[in-house]
């Protein structure tokens, strides 16, 4: 009895096993690439890559070939972004607390998530703006957020006049 049962066993593993692709059916080399690309997209975010050249905010502006109405408007363009993202970022937010009140949990995470978008250009652009008006390259965190520079380097605050 026992050998008939085992080889009941084995002629359907013979005829049904063969047909049934458990790695295309649980997609397991679609999981590993994507796997590898958010490994590889951590990876870049979390890792701090050094400037390619260390120059002044003059020598910037001069590189660049900026005149100081160019350098004005490029000031007023990024607090303008900058609170047009807030705005955005803060329209956002109140949509997604409409949609929580709905019961919409997705479309509420969703719309945090955009707030979160929202926020994160609007510090990129004001940032930006921080450090035209304080004529200064690489400043901190810490200096963005008290709003004044911290021992600003000489050479990046002296003005020629020409």
């Amino acid at each position: 009895m026992f050998k008939t049962v085992k080889s009941i066993f084995s002629g359907f593993r013979m005829v049904f096993l063969p047909r049934i692709h458990l790695k295309g059916l649980i997609g397991v080399d679609e999981l590993k690439e994507t796997s590898r690309a958010v490994k590889d997209i951590a990876k870049d975010t979390f890792t701090i890559t050094e400037a390619k050249r260390q120059e002044t905010f003059v020598e910037a502006t001069h590189r660049l070939k900026l005149t100081p109405q160019t350098v004005a408007m490029r000031h007023r363009r990024f607090v303008q972004l900058a609170y047009s993202f807030l705005g955005m970022a803060l329209l956002c937010f109140a949509y997604a607390i409409y949609l929580a009140f709905q019961g919409e949990v997705f479309a509420f995470l969703l719309g945090l998530a955009v707030t979160g978008l929202g926020l994160m250009y609007a510090f990129r652009y004001h940032f930006f703006a921080f450090q035209i008006k304080h004529r200064k390259l690489g400043c901190s965190l810490k200096e963005w957020w008290n709003g004044e520079v911290e021992k600003a380097d000489t050479r990046t605050v002296k003005k020629t006049d020409e």
